[in-house]
């Protein structure tokens, strides 16, 4: 008899947003782009968050940086998501509250990968 380990447990439940009528599901970050996002992350978190607050140049460098993960994040579930249509569709408190749960998100993968390697 063989043994099966079901490595579906691992992934968690579906946690789905919509944004401009489209379905995104923020559970997990794929592995096609576990890295880009990972980047990105790092990149706006490097930052003065009390800088960036203030306006002018850093602002937008963050934001912009903010807007890329957004679209790197969705364009894997809808090749329409691009960087060009969340400018065109969005509102910077949606992208603030996407960019937290991809952010959230990949967190969680983390912590969760390192938990089933010490088990």
């Amino acid at each position: 008899m063989s043994e099966v380990v079901d490595l579906d447990i691992l992934r968690p439940p579906p946690k789905k947003v919509v944004l401009a009528g489209k379905e995104i599901d923020v559970s997990f970050v794929p592995c096609a782009i576990t890295f880009k996002v990972d980047e990105l992350v790092r990149k706006i978190y490097g930052f003065d968050m009390e800088e960036a607050q203030k306006g002018g140049e850093v602002t937008n460098e963050v934001f912009g940086l903010t807007l890329e993960l957004c679209a790197t994040f969705c364009e894997n579930q809808h090749p329409d998501m691009t960087l060009a249509w969340f400018k065109a569709n969005t509102d910077p408190a949606q992208i603030n509250s996407l960019s937290t749960l991809i952010t959230e998100t990949l967190q969680r993968s983390y912590a969760g990968a390192e938990a089933y390697q010490g088990n």
